[in-house]
């Protein structure tokens, strides 16, 4: 059993690195989004569709040493990463707290690198509507001005920009 709790741990471990780089990656992508460097930006994603490829063969390897865990605990249910751990306390295995540590930072992680992804994926947002606003404002495209009833004046105004071609 302590050739499969190592080779768990070793997976866990991996994919905390791993994880901790795209976490590094997510900081990158921010500033690269914020100074509207695309080339840098493209280049990160690039490199990331590499990284969460290698991530999810990783978990895949995670959950095969999982289940041996499990079964050589005798555990007949699927398991909760709390389960598991309290019945590695439970048969007295010594290594229980650290297999406790590497999951509760894999956990942390993954929050971490929600968190920043979300943030970057609002700026993108924000870049893209800031896009459309100037985009309307030069060519015209919607209504600039209003009525008394605050309904839209059905003239458009006459483009900046002649969009076609």
């Amino acid at each position: 059993m302590q050739a499969v709790i190592q080779r768990f741990h070793k997976c866990i471990q991996a994919e905390n690195e791993l994880i901790g780089e795209l976490i590094v990656s997510a900081l990158n992508k921010k500033s690269a989004i914020i100074v509207g460097d695309l080339n840098g930006l493209n280049e990160i994603m690039r490199q990331e569709s590499g990284m969460v490829q290698t991530l999810g063969q990783l978990e895949e390897e995670r959950l095969a040493e999982q289940t041996a865990l499990v079964e050589s605990l005798g555990i007949q249910q699927d398991v909760t990463a709390n389960i598991l751990i309290e019945a590695m306390r439970a048969a007295g295995v010594g290594s229980w707290f650290e297999s406790k540590s590497l999951i509760e930072g894999l956990a942390w992680n993954l929050q971490r690198l929600k968190e920043h992804n979300a943030i970057n994926s609002g700026l993108l947002e924000q870049s893209l509507v800031f896009i459309e606003n100037m985009e309307n404002l030069i060519t015209r495209e919607s209504d600039t001005t209003y009525s008394g009833e605050g309904e839209g004046n059905a003239a458009r105004a006459r483009s900046l920009v002649d969009k076609t071609i």
